[in-house]
C-alpha cells in the first residue's frame, strides 16, 4: 500500500471547529485510505469527529496529513485543499 505525507497550513480563521471538522470527516469518509492528521504532539483519525475536534487546529497551524491506501494520493490532495481554504464552509442547507 502507498503511504504519503504532506504538510498544510490551516487557512480558516476560526480553525477546525465542529462544522468544518464534520465536513472534513465527511470528505475523508469518501476515501478507502487510512488518513491521520497530526499537529504538534496530537494525532487524529480523519474519519473520527471527536479526534478532529480535539486536534486543536487553529488558524495558521501546520497540519501533517498522512494517507495510506489505494487512493492515498487523491485523499491527501483533497484534504490538503480543504485545510488550506481560507473561506468558511457553508452550513448544510444554505446556498
Amino acid at each position: 500500500m502507498e503511504k504519503i505525507t504532506g504538510n498544510f497550513r490551516m487557512g480558516r480563521k476560526s480553525g477546525l471547529h465542529l462544522r468544518p471538522a464534520q465536513q472534513l470527516m465527511d470528505l475523508a469518509m469518501g476515501f478507502k485510505s487510512s488518513i491521520v492528521l497530526r499537529r504538534a504532539d496530537r494525532s487524529a483519525d480523519a474519519k473520527c469527529i471527536f479526534d478532529l475536534i480535539t486536534l486543536g487546529a487553529a488558524h495558521g497551524s501546520v497540519i501533517e496529513v498522512q494517507a495510506e491506501g489505494e487512493d492515498a494520493e487523491e485523499a491527501l490532495k483533497a484534504l490538503g485543499q480543504f485545510l488550506e481554504r481560507a473561506e468558511e464552509p457553508e452550513p448544510a442547507g444554505e446556498p
